[in-house]
């Protein structure tokens, strides 16, 4: 039995786990952390606050990119009256979300397909709005009128 940990080896040589037979016979050689021992690297507190500040950071870095891919090709398309320029837009947003969800995320395909579809969704109903003909008139109409 070996360890590199000087807690642990302190014990298997107390309880005699280190018989002379096993090789390197005798003592064990200094251990990796002989001049701070501890049985871990960190407590299992100190690991899940790591963990928790990790995944949070994490999740509002996505959250912040999620909103600004659904908010600039909008607004875009929301100041560009022309549908090759919004077609234009909503192809190169799905493709820059589509890349980003795949290359960053543990996602299989079939979730990618399915998360690019839905944010696909999106954009094609804001262009489908965007591009329907005004229902309220316009001040320069009723200036005619």
């Amino acid at each position: 039995m070996q360890t590199s940990r000087a807690l642990e080896r302190q014990v298997l040589e107390t309880v005699g786990l280190v018989p002379d037979h096993v090789l390197p016979a005798g003592p064990l050689p200094l251990a990796r952390d002989a001049k701070c021992p501890k049985l871990r690297d960190m407590g299992r507190n100190e690991a899940n606050r790591a963990a928790y500040e990790k995944t949070r950071l994490r999740r509002f870095l996505w959250v912040g990119c999620g909103g600004l891919l659904l908010i600039v090709p909008m607004l875009v398309m929301a100041n560009i009256d022309t549908k090759t320029a919004s077609l234009v837009t909503t192809c190169v947003a799905i493709t820059i979300f589509a890349i980003l969800v795949s290359w960053f995320t543990a996602l299989g395909p079939n979730e990618v397909l399915a998360t690019t579809a839905a944010y696909a969704a999106v954009l094609v109903v804001f262009v489908g709005t965007s591009l329907s003909p005004q229902l309220v008139p316009s001040a320069a109409s009723l200036r005619r009128l």
